[in-house]
C-alpha cells in the first residue's frame, strides 16, 4: 500500500506578515478617521441649527415700547391724558413723538396744528429743551391768557410727566420765542404751575 503523504500549509514569510499588519492598520486608521469626520460633520450640522434658530428668536422678538402719558385739549377746555407707547427708547422724546402724532380719543384737538411742529427734543438735567418751528408760535392766539395756556399746556405738561423732568425751556429755531401779545413769560423755563388748567388725568 503507497503510503500518503500529507503536506504543512506553506508559512508566511517573515515580509509577507508584516505586510498583512500593516494593511489591517491602514484600514483601521481609515476608519477612525471616517468616524471622526461624520462626528465633525454632525456637530457642525447642529451648531447651524442652534445658531439659525437664535438667529429666528431674534428677529421674531418684537420691540420694546415706551409707555408715556400725552395730554391734549378737549372741547370744554380741559387736558385730557392719554396712556400711549411708543417704539422710541427715550422716554422724553417717545412722549414728545406720541403727542405730535395727535390724539386717539375722540373729542381731544392735536397739541400741534398743521405746520407746526417739534424740531428737537433733549433733556439737561431736570429741564427738557424743545426747539419748535416758526409756525407753532404763529398758531398762539392772542387776546388772552386762557387760549395761551391751553397751546402751551399740551407739550409742558407731557414733558413733565416724564420721570426727572420738572419744567420745559421752549425756543424758536434755537432762538427766544418772540410772540407778540403773548401773555405767558416763556423766557424762563416753565412748570405746571405757571399753565393753571383743569387736568383730567388717565385711569
Amino acid at each position: 500500500m503507497a503510503a500518503v503523504r500529507i503536506s504543512s500549509p506553506p508559512r508566511l514569510g517573515v515580509h509577507n506578515g508584516a505586510l498583512f499588519l500593516l494593511a489591517i492598520l491602514a484600514a483601521l486608521t481609515l476608519l477612525v478617521a471616517a468616524c471622526d469626520s461624520d462626528d465633525g460633520a454632525d456637530a457642525e450640522a447642529t451648531t447651524s441649527v442652534a445658531n439659525s434658530t437664535s438667529q429666528q428668536t431674534s428677529a421674531e422678538a418684537p420691540p420694546a415700547l415706551t409707555e408715556v402719558v400725552v395730554y391734549f385739549i378737549n372741547e370744554d377746555g380741559v387736558l385730557v391724558g392719554e396712556r400711549r407707547a411708543s417704539e422710541v427708547p427715550d422716554p422724553l422724546q417717545a412722549a414728545i413723538s406720541v403727542l405730535s402724532s395727535g390724539p386717539e380719543a375722540p373729542g381731544l384737538f392735536p397739541a400741534l396744528e398743521s405746520g407746526a411742529a417739534v424740531q428737537s427734543v433733549e433733556l439737561a438735567g431736570a429741564i427738557a429743551l424743545i426747539d419748535l418751528n416758526q409756525a407753532f408760535v404763529d398758531q398762539i392766539p392772542g387776546g388772552g391768557s386762557t387760549a395761551q395756556i391751553e397751546t402751551l399746556a399740551p407739550l409742558v405738561y407731557t414733558a413733565t410727566a416724564v420721570d426727572g423732568v420738572e419744567s420745559v425751556s421752549l425756543t424758536v429755531d434755537g432762538g427766544l420765542v418772540d410772540a407778540p401779545g403773548l401773555a405767558i413769560d416763556v423766557g424762563e423755563a416753565l412748570v405746571r404751575d405757571d399753565l393753571p388748567i383743569e387736568v383730567r388725568e388717565p385711569s
